[in-house]
């Protein structure tokens, strides 16, 4: 890398303070990545609006009208209980699995 620099881009992606800790790891790290992008945690929002598309495109289950909103409704008030920021978009695919495992549990009882 070092004697390609200008032709070469790498990225290097996770948690803050996960990638501080490698940085730290080796002192030349520093200087060879002197840029950090720190983007933000997603919003309970952004999370059921994952967790909606994860719903439909992977698993072809349709939120029912107003999930969406209750869901990010719930998640606003529990973001901290659940570690949402250890998590992010992973969160809304174990919210997602977990219900519909529940849904299924659901309908194996009744049958």
């Amino acid at each position: 890398v070092e004697n390609h620099r200008t032709e070469v881009l790498v990225v290097l992606a996770g948690y803050e303070d996960k990638m501080a800790d490698f940085v730290r790891a080796d002192p030349g790290l520093a200087r060879r990545f002197p840029y950090a992008l720190r983007l933000p945690d997603y919003s309970p929002g952004d999370i059921a609006r994952i967790a909606k598309g994860y719903a439909s495109d992977r698993m072809g289950i349709a939120f029912e009208d107003g999930l969406e909103d209750a869901l990010a409704q719930w998640l606003g008030s529990n973001m901290e209980r659940l570690q949402a920021s250890r998590h992010n978009g992973g969160l809304a695919v174990n919210l997602t699995e977990q219900a519909l495992g529940r849904m299924a549990d659901r309908l194996v009882a009744s049958a």
